[in-house]
């Protein structure tokens, strides 16, 4: 699809332009779907 790496591109972007406080968690799930429910268990939002 061509998109490989956005989602890490975007992250790397994001750091460099903003500071997020302590709770806030940047994930590139990629392409791991159910994978990624134990990093999601327990977040309110």
């Amino acid at each position: 699809m061509s998109d490989d790496g956005v989602g890490a591109k975007v992250i790397q972007l994001l750091q460099s332009l903003y500071i997020f406080p302590s709770e806030v968690i940047l994930l590139d799930g990629g392409t791991m779907g159910i994978d990624l429910l134990p990093k999601l268990e327990g977040v309110e939002r």
